[in-house]
């Protein structure tokens, strides 16, 4: 009776480490995934030419991935009903882009660097 509880119990541990190690390899591909792009396509933007403001190291001083991002999605809305929900995410992105822009500029102001 004993050999018959320990087989049963052997087997149910079996089975659950080895849907934890599939749980653990989803969530892996799932995070591998959805992580951010290793460099956007193009320029970021739509006309093909970027007039993103740098410093001296060439860093970007304004976080433009918002906008990146909204600018790629606004090209392919699957249907007719999406084109404006596309159009504003475009609009909100650049006046994100445009409000962080005007802080760096007003910070710059503030505490110049000589």
């Amino acid at each position: 009776m004993t050999g018959i509880l320990w087989e049963d119990m052997k087997s149910k541990r079996t089975i659950a480490g080895a849907l934890i190690v599939l749980l653990l390899v989803a969530a892996g591909y799932g995070i591998f995934r959805t992580g951010p792009p290793a460099s956007p396509s193009g320029s970021g933007t739509l006309t093909g030419t970027s007039l993103a403001a740098t410093n001296s190291q060439g860093q970007a001083l304004v976080d433009q991935s918002a906008l990146a991002t909204a600018q790629r999605l606004a090209q392919t809305p699957n249907t007719p009903a999406e084109e404006p929900y596309a159009k504003e995410a475009l609009r909100l992105a650049d006046k994100e882009m445009d409000l962080a822009f005007a802080t760096a500029v007003r910070e710059a102001a503030e505490h110049p660097r000589y």
